[in-house]
């Protein structure tokens, strides 16, 4: 692979955006960002939060100063894409079509995935189902492991830091019966992983606890590694990214680079 481009050489440029039709013919939204290779990094977004969220705008745009091209996908239910969100008994599939699509459309030769919370759950399932796609590595931040086992602790003198108002008012669409519905676990869907797995989680965070990236890398059976961050804040999923960046920056920029 030809060296990538300086960062400073790569001006922004607005993403490309269509729709993906996943295999329940429900449409899915992704943006895309052009880069110089064929690898192609694609970013799925946690509940509640949608593309164009700027933390993972910064990512993509990132991956395409080093270089590569990106995506990030409305997951089903959130922003422009239909359908209601299952809290990861379908949306694997979502990921896959996309997935497909990017490699078919782009001439991409090789596809990392990058999940973010319950969206690192879900890219969990589709990379080890998703034996059809030419998977690179798997990037899991502030990962679930079992959704039975999320147990919030907010701080009510500090939970503000921690939410964006901007879409917390645009709730998503989803079961409401999610509290009883069958649901894919990723501690379980991992051990079919079969690509290189890395696992980024700040201790003790809020919403879900790092104990479920522990659970994850031990159930990992290749090649893994995990990053606990022992950082004030309690930092959950994009968040950890700005609030914790001294921290994540180095982890992502391997990520990047291998």
């Amino acid at each position: 692979m030809s060296s990538p481009p300086h960062r400073d050489s790569v001006p922004p440029t607005p993403p490309v955006r269509f729709s993906v039709i996943a295999p329940d013919h429900v449409s899915i939204a992704v943006d895309f960002y052009q880069g110089a290779s064929q690898r192609v990094i694609l970013i799925v977004p946690g509940f509640w939060r949608v593309r164009g969220h700027p933390v993972l705008v910064d990512l993509a745009r990132k991956a395409v100063q080093h270089g590569f091209s990106a995506a990030v996908m409305d997951l089903r239910g959130h922003g422009e894409s239909e359908g209601v969100f299952t809290f990861n008994r379908v949306e694997f599939a979502d990921v896959q079509a996309v997935g497909r699509f990017l490699t078919r459309c782009s001439g991409a030769s090789r596809l990392d995935l990058v999940g973010f919370s319950l969206g690192g759950s879900i890219v969990a399932a589709a990379a080890a189902r998703g034996s059809d796609l030419p998977l690179g590595r798997l990037l899991l931040i502030s990962p679930v492991a079992d959704f039975k086992q999320i147990r919030p602790h907010p701080n009510p003198f500090t939970i503000h830091r921690h939410l964006a108002l901007a879409q917390a008012l645009r709730r998503p669409r989803f079961e409401w019966s999610f509290m009883r519905s069958e649901k894919l676990r990723a501690v379980d869907e991992i051990r079919q992983v079969r690509i290189p797995v890395s696992i980024l989680h700040v201790k003790n965070d809020w919403l879900i606890s790092h104990e479920h990236a522990q659970q994850l890398y031990d159930s990992a059976g290749g090649e893994k590694e995990l990053h606990i961050l022992d950082v004030p804040g309690h930092w959950h999923a994009d968040r950890a990214l700005t609030e914790a960046a001294g921290g994540c920056e180095p982890v992502i920029e391997r990520f990047f680079l291998k």
